[in-house]
C-alpha cells in the first residue's frame, strides 16, 4: 500500500493524506495481503487463503481504484461529494 500511497502523494500531498484516511484499516490490510499473497506464490511458495478472503481482498482493491479514480476526475473523498 505504501508505494501505491507513493505515487499518489506524488501527484498531490493532499491526495496521499485523503486516501490514507479512506484506506487506513480493511482497505490497506487487503492490498497488503493481496501483494504478499502474490509475492509468495511468485516465487514458488504456498498461501493458506480461502476464496471467500480473496473476494474481500479483492473487493477492497476495486474499492481502492475508486478511491483514486474520484481523485483523478476531481472529486473529494472526504466530507464534500
Amino acid at each position: 500500500m505504501e508505494k501505491i500511497l507513493t505515487l499518489v502523494g506524488s501527484f498531490c500531498s493532499s491526495w496521499r493524506e485523503d486516501l490514507e484516511k479512506v484506506t487506513k484499516e480493511f482497505i490497506k490490510e487487503s492490498v497488503d495481503g493481496l501483494v504478499g499473497n502474490r509475492n509468495q506464490i511468485a516465487h514458488g511458495g504456498s498461501v493458506g487463503i480461502t476464496i471467500g478472503s480473496m473476494k474481500r481482498q479483492y473487493e477492497n482493491v476495486v474499492k481502492l481504484i475508486g478511491f483514486v479514480e474520484k481523485q483523478c476526475a476531481g472529486r473529494s473523498l472526504i466530507g464534500k461529494s
